[in-house]
């Protein structure tokens, strides 16, 4: 689960990188392909905390279960 409450309303692409431990370039592919909604606010591309969980649970979750299935795989 996504700890969001540190952040503000809209979250730079750094910050999305911090909070769901992808990297910034990650996060830029999935606003290219339309997967991460976000805004402009000049230059800045900021993406809205409401749209966090529901977009990145999914993933996050997978990775992890891809992960324990290598581990396990592994041993």
């Amino acid at each position: 689960m996504l700890d969001l409450e540190k952040y503000p309303a809209l979250l730079t692409t750094a910050e999305v990188a911090e909070a769901t431990g992808l990297s910034v370039r990650r996060i830029r592919t999935m606003i290219a392909s339309g997967e991460l909604p976000y805004r402009n606010a000049g230059r800045a591309i900021l993406v809205p905390k409401s749209v966090m969980s529901e977009v990145f649970e999914p993933t996050l979750a997978g990775a992890k279960l891809a992960r324990a299935a290598t581990s396990d795989a592994s041993s």
